[in-house]
């Protein structure tokens, strides 16, 4: 996620997923956080 060319959309199909709403519902369960804000929080602190 640190790829800032990356969408959300490429990140979840690089790992495997079709859906893009089921990975960020996943995501969210497992860090809490959207991956969405996940990466601006990242981003930020780059």
């Amino acid at each position: 996620m640190r790829n800032r060319g990356l969408t959300i959309s490429d990140i979840s199909s690089s790992v495997g997923y079709d859906d893009t709403l089921g990975f960020s519902k996943i995501f969210k369960k497992e860090k809490i956080i959207y991956p969405k804000n996940y990466n601006k929080k990242i981003i930020s602190t780059i």
